[in-house]
């Protein structure tokens, strides 16, 4: 094989000599090879062929003069043409200087692709240049200006290195089209085009968007207004064929007696599916065996044109490998995971037929390696001889590792467990998914607990896979106290909808019974307009879910059954639902529970009308049973109009007239006076009001404010809730500064607010530039008459002038804020209601404490709530990078005593989590307390986790 040549200093200024002569040869299984080896003198520069968009910014420029030659050199550009078509102009900077290419007024290198023309430049200082196609570059990355190159052989690649003339003066070319005008064409001919920079045909096509150069801040040049960048062309083929190999390095030999060939100093061999580096690499032609030796490193090599998932990456101090590179043996093996998992071990085999590699002696941990101080090395004498890098948090030792591919499983045999460097646990055999399993069926970590209400305990969870839209969990428990308890959670994906169901059975617990309960939900959505919802929970006892310290999902009193088919259209919505409610809270009858069969809801809007105006109109309709008590049914209409309209002078009406019929029909129903009343009863229902608001804004210098007035009159039937209408959802009446201006301040449809009254108060909005803000609401209400049916002790509507409300949020920066609501006596103000919280965070710590009373108050059905007093707070806090801490508590003032507490303490890095939680509950329901748990959660991530209460006697369970 003939070697490159280098050419010295004439004393004719510096000179690239031409390339080696290019020529096939076989290599590692190969069909052919061409490679070519090029020289840098002192004062040139040669940019080599295998170049792409990061070579070329590694390049930064080339010098030429105005006699220079330009011959077809395979220059990696990206960038933009000059004004005329397929040129750059050249402007003189001074003999002898190094010059990058730059564009315009950027003063920033200008990265290029393409290359040069083989024809001679048409005049000095001018290079024509015809692009190459960057999408069959080889994946190969490295300094453009490589000392030796072996690359495969495409159109136009293969080229003669100008001379730079010593008389002649040194040039800067610039682009003289913007930077980020219409990119140059790529899958070009080799000559050059009249159309400047194109294809045969003059026509630009669409550079790939990875070679697009990235946006930069560029003066527009008005010559060479920008051009619509096409869309990005699909993916190429592999540049290298079936069986063959790239190489690179900075030499090459070959011993045609002894059949090897041996490349030397930055080695590169780019195969079909994985890259190899090292400093030597030597192929035996006649055994077909490729070794590495010294810094090596062997990949993945994902599919040109597309970002392929993170593979894994094996350093070693020595290889043997097959010349596809896909088996052999190695010494001194460390593997980086895709994930970040590390596996070291003295040496390691891979066989592409078993599908399998073997590991001896491995190590295997997810924590970044030499972390931490170095600590001393000890000898077997006591003394200490140099350092070592610290254990990592926790690794796996085995005696041997076993990869298998197929199934893609990871064995560990004969395997200890180190915490910090110590063994804590032995296992003879160790299984777990590869990095590429995303989930697979099997046991999880076990955990331990004990607690007052159940005793020691522990349980073992089955993770099962059932197909690739839906999984299960199934836990096998045993308790000291509930004897076997088996728990269950099964969730699943459709193309529309989910569907999720979770549960638990306890064939025999302490009473001697079976026990039970689940929850279930799921969504289908029919099409764009209509989606069916239920919800479903259930349990044989309320007792067996406090023993498991089990609540519902929305943390209320009832388990929910509910069944509803909704529809959403641009101005209409409309529902059907049924329901069904299962007490849990001691105290609460069963038989006065109401099922709700029907619950049908229909509201409509018409587009707008004149001066914006627009017809409103809604149907509802409701059965309600109960085992024993009242059942009724309804059904309501209501059509309104509502117009809103400005005078001119800044004030602004909403003017708004509505009429309601509603029929009903009860049986047993429970009159005032005693009786019971079995029949049909109905009602008609007109409302009219009148709004007036007139904002008045200001803008000043970093703010902006608004000062509203606001006055409403509202008018409606008197005394229009008839006995015989049974109440199911007008229950308690809440007055604050959200419900001041609505037509009827009582919830619900089975009470409605009759008579004349109006409603006046003031708004001001306040909004500084420094992110302070202050929002203020606060009005009353004037009733004509009085209305003690409806408006009971309590509820601030019960006298002609009704309380005062009140509602201040305040915010001194965007990390802060503050809220305050109240209801004070119109005649003493004293507090009826009072609600404070202040919220704040930033990326360090965040927290909120709040402070409740609401004075007593009265049902409509005549139940009396008493006072409530209490004041709650919960903080979360980064104290390092690694570590967090939690808490919340909630105190009665009222009952002088903690509700409930919380604390949790949080250890996070790349492998371990360790968290700590503590909680007190204490409340106390059917004769059981809730008690004090204390758990502790170890994560070794890529492994699993195992939670456990240390069994301290504490009264909650562990879950």
């Amino acid at each position: 094989m003939s070697s490159g040549t280098k050419s010295g200093n004439t004393g004719q200024g510096p000179v690239l000599a031409p390339r080696a002569k290019a020529g096939p040869i076989p290599f590692m299984g190969a069909t052919s090879w061409t490679w070519t080896w090029t020289y840098m003198a002192a004062g040139g520069l040669v940019a080599a062929v295998l170049g792409g968009p990061a070579w070329a910014q590694s390049a930064g420029g080339f010098v030429v003069g105005d006699s220079a030659v330009a011959t077809g050199i395979g220059l990696p550009m990206v960038g933009a043409l000059g004004s005329t078509p397929g040129t750059l102009s050249a402007t003189p900077d001074g003999p002898g200087r190094y010059v990058p290419l730059t564009p315009a007024g950027s003063g920033a290198v200008l990265p290029l692709v393409g290359a040069l023309n083989e024809a001679p430049s048409a005049e000095p200082g001018v290079l024509h240049f015809t692009p190459i196609d960057t999408n069959h570059l080889p994946d190969a990355g490295g300094p453009a200006a490589s000392q030796g190159t072996l690359s495969p052989a495409w159109s136009g690649a293969s080229a003669v290195a100008p001379a730079v003339s010593p008389a002649a003066p040194m040039v800067e070319a610039r682009g003289e089209a913007p930077l980020f005008g219409a990119p140059p064409a790529v899958g070009g001919t080799a000559s050059p085009s009249p159309a400047g920079l194109s294809g045969e045909t003059g026509v630009a096509p669409a550079l790939p968007v990875a070679l697009m150069p990235r946006p930069t801040p560029v003066a527009p040049v008005a010559s060479a207004p920008a051009r619509p960048v096409p869309a990005p062309a699909p993916p190429r083929p592999d540049p290298l064929a079936s069986g063959e190999s790239l190489v690179e390095a900075d030499s090459l030999t070959r011993d045609d007696d002894l059949g090897v060939i041996t490349a030397r100093g930055n080695v590169r061999v780019v195969g079909e599916s994985r890259i190899l580096q090292a400093d030597v690499v030597t192929y035996n032609t006649v055994q077909g065996m490729v070794t590495a030796a010294g810094h090596v490193v062997l990949m993945e090599r994902p599919a040109p044109g597309r970002r392929g998932p993170e593979a894994e990456t094996s350093f070693a101090d020595y290889m043997e490998l097959t010349g596809d590179l896909k088996d052999g043996f190695v010494r001194g093996i460390q593997v980086l995971g895709g994930s970040g998992t590390r596996l070291a071990a003295l040496y390691g085999e891979r066989s592409s037929d078993a599908q399998s590699q073997e590991f001896a002696r491995g190590v295997y941990t997810a924590c970044a390696s030499c972390s931490g101080t170095a600590v001393p090395l000890p000898t077997l004498t006591g003394n200490s001889e140099g350092t070592r890098p610290p254990p990592p948090a926790w690794q796996v030792k085995a005696a041997r590792v076993t990869h298998d591919e197929a199934e893609h499983n990871v064995i560990f045999h004969d395997a200890w467990l180190e915490a910090y460097g110590i063994p804590v646990l032995y296992t003879p055999y160790l299984s777990q998914p590869d990095s590429t399993v995303y989930r697979r069926s099997g046991f999880l970590t076990p955990s331990t607990g004990f607690s007052d209400r159940l005793g020691a305990e522990v349980q073992v969870p089955y993770y099962l896979v059932l197909d690739d839209h839906s999984d299960a969990r199934l836990d096998f428990r045993y308790t000291d106290k509930q004897n076997a308890i088996f728990n269950g959670q099964y969730n699943r994906n459709f193309s529309r909808g989910v569907f999720s169901f979770g549960g638990s059975l306890d064939p025999y617990d302490e009473d001697g019974s079976a026990q039970g309960y689940y929850e279930s939900n799921g969504t289908w959505h029919i099409d764009p307009v209509f989606r069916a919802r239920f919800e479903s929970g259930l349990t044989t006892r309320p007792v067996y879910l406090r023993r498991l310290n089990v609540d519902p999902k929305d943390g209320g009193d009832y388990l929910t059954t509910r069944v509803a088919l909704e529809g959403f259209g641009e101005r209409s919505r409309g529902s059907v639902e049924s329901y069904y409610f299962q007490s849990i809270t001691e105290g609460l009858a069963q038989s006065g529970v109401p099922a709700v069969p029907v619950l049908a809801d229909v509201s409509l809007m018409s587009d707008p009308l004149w001066s914006n105006s627009h017809v409103e109109g809604s149907v509802n309709s409701m059965m309600v049973r109960r085992p024993g008590g009242t059942d009724s049914a309804r059904l309501i209409g209501r059509v309104g109009y509502e117009v809103p309209f400005q005078d001119g002078v800044g004030g602004a009406y909403t003017v708004s007239a509505s009429v309601r019929g509603d029929a009903y029909n009860a049986w047993d129903q429970t009159l005032t006076s005693g009786d019971t009343y079995d029949g049909a009863t109905g009602r008609v229902v007109p409302q009219g009001s009148v709004i007036w608001r007139h904002p008045l804004v200001a803008v000043g210098d970093g703010y902006r404010q608004v000062i509203e007035p606001k006055v409403g009159v509202f008018a409606a039937l008197p005394n229009n809730n008839p006995d015989e209408i049974p109440n199911e959802d007008s229950r308690v009446v809440t007055l604050d500064t959200s419900t001041l201006f609505l037509p009827s301040r009582v919830p619900g449809l089975d009470r409605v607010e009759g008579g004349v009254w109006t409603a006046y108060g003031m708004h001001y909005d306040f909004r500084g530039s420094k992110g302070d803000a202050l929002d203020v609401d606060v009005g009353q209400s004037y009733r004509v008459e009085r209305d003690e049916t409806v408006f009971k002790a309590g509820s601030g509507l019960e006298n002609n002038l009704s309380d005062i409300v009140a509602r201040i949020r305040y915010a001194p920066a965007p990390v802060l804020s503050i809220q305050y609501d109240t209801q004070l006596d119109a005649e003493t103000l004293d507090p009826q209601r009072h609600e404070v919280r202040v919220t704040g965070g930033t990326a360090l710590a965040s927290g909120s404490i709040g402070y409740l009373f609401a004075d007593q108050t009265t049902t409509l059905d005549g139940d009396v709530f008493t006072d409530r007093e209490e004041i709650s707070g919960w903080v979360a806090a980064r104290l390092s990078r690694r570590w967090q801490a939690t808490g919340g508590h909630v105190y009665s003032l009222d009952r002088n005593t903690s509700v409930r507490t919380n604390l949790g303490l949080t250890y996070e890095d790349e492998c371990l989590r360790v968290s700590s939680l503590f909680s007190r509950d204490h409340s106390v329901e059917f004769g059981i307390e809730g008690g004090t748990s204390f758990l502790v959660t170890l994560t070794l991530k890529t492994l699993g986790s195992y939670t456990f209460s240390p069994g301290l006697g504490l009264g909650d369970n562990p879950s």
